[in-house]
């Protein structure tokens, strides 16, 4: 179902009518093969697109959202539909007799009130110079920044939303606010330059069919020299995939090209036996993504010093541990640090860019490396976390795209895939477009 509201504005200062929309529809994705991994198996999902658009100026989010899993994913579109609902509801109240006229769609399940009592303080993490705005993207500026307080105070009332619906929202809104502003994300959000190069790894999932994994294999090999191998527990499945890789020409001497992702599946003794089993491919591989359980270090399990073990254990190796699963917010990072050497920033799970940023600030102050990943999803997907991709300083899943139908693209990548043939050793590293 599509759920749309709108408001139209009267700026004080710029004596101005001003319309801000929102839309919120269903995204329907369909990869290209049978996307496997130890959690599940599919070649559907639903993922959720919002256009926010502020007078001329639209902004198009996009959310991942993966099968239902307990305490790992949770959200759905339904969640997002309903909390846009509310949002949109409570825009109302919080713009006061600066609202002309206004429409909601569909009226919401659950409201609640808004009063001055609950403005922000400020967004300290959205901070640029305004001296050269005109009077026009001044008023922009204000009320992009009360449509943000809107959303935290939505976040500090209501915790029945998953993250990835606050994502959605607050993607969309700075998004928005960029280009009405001409300011990009990054300034917003007083993110400093990062790394020059970052490479791209792209997604191998499981699979029982050799000739599909084959298939899928030389695909990815077309688009880049990274890869990123879906793996369970069955380690004589992995290693059968490893020497596929091997076959392929994808195991370079001279640089890491592997990446694997356990999901979660592995013990402290699957993991031993996978440095054992796999001593010829270590010098491969760079790192091993969620080996434990996704609530390490949050419950009391016995493996935590197991696991720690296997920390030092794996960095002697050359191959460094990663978590995924497990890290979601930024109050996740310290807890994570005894365990792995860098973490998997998705922003289906932080709650947005800010958190994201928040994030990447803890990993930078503990010397925890920063991964940036992305869910099964279209360009626009991948194309937010190019907005971030500063914070990053190891590497990057920007394959979503790659991974669905080109029929279920809104839009084209903001960035493009180095070829072979270009000078580089390798090819895959990312190169973000001009705009």
């Amino acid at each position: 179902m599509v759920f749309s509201a709108w408001l139209i504005l009267k700026d004080t200062v710029a004596q101005e009518n001003i319309r801000i929309s929102f839309v919120v529809e269903p995204l329907e994705i369909r990869t290209i093969r049978k996307f496997g991994t130890a959690h599940s198996s599919t070649s559907t999902r639903t993922n959720a697109l919002l256009r926010v658009r502020l007078d001329t100026h639209e902004s198009l989010s996009e959310v991942g959202l993966p099968p239902f899993k307990p305490g790992i994913y949770e959200g759905t579109y339904a969640d997002c539909e309903r909390l846009i609902k509310t949002y949109a509801s409570l825009l109302v109240n919080a713009f006061g007799k600066q609202v002309v006229s206004w429409f909601n769609s569909e009226s919401p399940a659950e409201t609640f009130a808004w009063d001055s009592a609950h403005e922000a303080a400020g967004n300290s993490e959205i901070d640029f110079s305004s001296e050269d705005l005109s009077g026009m993207q001044q008023a922009y500026s204000k009320i992009c920044y009360r449509l943000i307080e809107v959303l935290d105070f939505c976040m500090s009332e209501q915790e029945g939303y998953p993250r990835s619906a606050y994502t959605l929202l607050e993607t969309g809104i700075l998004k928005c606010m960029s280009f009405s502003l001409d300011v990009p994300i990054s300034e917003l959000l007083q993110i400093s330059p990062g790394l020059e190069s970052i490479k791209c790894f792209y997604t191998v999932g499981m699979s029982n069919d050799f000739d599909e994994m084959l298939e899928n294999v030389r695909y990815g090999r077309d688009n880049t020299a990274f890869i990123k191998l879906k793996v369970d527990c069955d380690l004589s499945k992995a290693l059968q995939a490893m020497r596929l890789l091997e076959g392929e020409g994808l195991l370079k001497d001279f640089c890491k090209t592997v990446a694997i992702d356990a999901n979660c599946s592995w013990t402290p003794q699957v993991a031993t036996k996978f440095l054992q089993e796999f001593k010829e491919y270590t010098k491969y591989v760079v790192m091993v993504e969620q080996p434990f359980p996704f609530d390490m270090p949050f419950s009391s399990g016995k493996d935590n010093e197991e696991w720690m073990q296997v920390k030092a254990l794996f960095e002697s190796e050359g191959v460094e541990i990663y978590a995924d699963e497990s890290m979601r917010t930024s109050h996740d990072v310290e807890l994570l640090s005894p365990y792995c050497h860098g973490v998997n920033i998705k922003l289906e799970k932080t709650g947005g860019f800010r958190e994201a940023v928040r994030a990447q600030k803890i990993c930078q102050s503990l010397g925890i490396k920063v991964w940036l990943g992305c869910m099964v999803g279209s360009a626009l997907n991948c194309n937010s976390i190019i907005e971030i991709l500063q914070l990053c300083n190891s590497a990057a899943d920007m394959d979503g795209f790659l991974l669905t139908s080109p029929d279920c693209q809104p839009c084209e990548p903001n960035f493009s895939l180095t070829t072979e043939g270009t000078g580089q050793e390798l090819h895959g590293e990312i190169l973000v477009n001009s705009y």
